[in-house]
């Protein structure tokens, strides 16, 4: 499979564009993210989420600079595991994409998925075998409860319920955009140059009623068809209740390796020895086994790069994603000895795990 075959257009934006300009064009291609282009090259990319999650006093005079993320592009001879392991560390749900012309496309999560459907590791499976509980919000809530919620949990989605719990739609981070955008403005009651005061306007004014529902035994091919169609996650019901949701995220952790009862994904070990790979795994194992002991663990995404090759001798980075039922944990380092930046890294993300335990969860796990 060629990546350029899977690749897609998307929103290409300037440093200098306001983010009232950039937040339309997302909105209105339905585009979780843009990349931000400066004289040709690649500075990044600006993602939804962080510009629902703050409060942006004046959008129309407010440059997107200040929200790009540094982000690298995908390669023509990037490897699909690399690019699972990719999409596994980081929350976007499209990553750059060169083409050999210098043209800049897009990989998405839902454009691998379509690929790998038939993949042996997803055969037999179900919906109820990837599917998540999902935090939900209820129609009464207001758009400033969605976006703490998805501020501190870091989130894209929130599914709504009304009265007995019913599902009535998802509202996703591209959809909260709207509250951005002058020419919605009037949609809840403010006029073009007034500020929208997201107390009072409701969530459920921004939700998609127009998703992908599924039943818990709905074969895993199924739901992946569904949610390429309609670009989206699947919530899976019973009675007309939510009980589950499933995003692109859920499904491509199924293709790591299965370890202690997770699945783990590590890239950019190829061109190591296996010396080297077996103390990474082990000290990746050791992690794990002490984190376990404390919450459990959903899934982990490692990536190793080279860096600043001098020589023979280069530098690596080592990235670390660690997803649990208590939060979601990151970590990385730099080293000349990728065992190293392995061992610092993995270090970094233990300590941060004991952190939360003694601060924030204190004793209940």
């Amino acid at each position: 499979m060629k990546l350029v075959e899977i690749a897609e257009e998307g929103v290409l934006v300037t440093p200098e564009d306001t983010v009232t300009h950039v937040a339309s064009s997302m909105f209105r291609e339905r585009k979780p993210e843009a990349a931000v282009l400066e004289d040709g090259e690649l500075k990044g990319i600006v993602v939804a989420r962080d510009l629902v999650k703050r409060k942006i006093s004046n959008p129309d005079k407010t440059k997107i600079e200040n929200f790009v993320r540094n982000v690298g592009h995908v390669l023509p001879g990037t490897s699909i595991d690399e690019l699972i392991s990719m999409f596994l560390i980081n929350d976007f749900t499209a990553v750059p994409f060169k083409t050999l012309d210098n043209k800049i496309l897009f990989i998405t999560k839902l454009s691998i998925l379509n690929e790998l459907r038939d993949h042996p590791d997803l055969s037999g499976k179900k919906a109820s075998d990837v599917m998540t509980v999902p935090f939900c919000i209820t129609t009464d809530d207001t758009l400033a409860t969605a976006r703490s919620i998805i501020r501190d949990l870091n989130l894209s989605r929130l599914p709504v319920t009304g009265k007995e719990g019913r599902f009535e739609g998802l509202i996703e981070s591209v959809d909260l955009l709207k509250a951005i955008i002058p020419e919605y403005r009037s949609d809840f009651g403010f006029s073009a140059g007034e500020r929208i005061y997201i107390d009072d306007v409701q969530a459920s004014s921004f939700m998609n009623k127009d998703v992908v529902t599924v039943e818990e035994g709905t074969p895993l091919r199924s739901v992946i068809d569904q949610m390429v169609k309609k670009k989206t996650a699947a919530v899976v019901l019973k009675d007309e209740k939510i009980v589950g949701m499933i995003s692109p995220k859920d499904i491509l952790r199924l293709l790591g390796e299965e370890k202690l009862g997770f699945y783990i994904n590590v890239s950019g070990l190829q061109e190591e020895d296996e010396f080297i790979k077996s103390i990474i795994n082990e000290e990746i194992t050791r992690l794990l086994d002490k984190v376990t002991k404390i919450v459990p663990i959903n899934y982990m995404a490692v990536r190793v790069e080279k860096h600043h090759k001098t020589g023979t001798r280069a530098k690596y980075s080592f990235r670390a994603r660690l997803s649990t039922q208590k939060g979601v944990f990151y970590s990385d380092s730099f080293d000349w000895d990728v065992t190293k930046a392995a061992q610092k890294a993995l270090e970094r993300l233990w300590r941060e795990i004991l952190k939360k335990k003694e601060t924030v969860w204190k004793g209940n796990i």
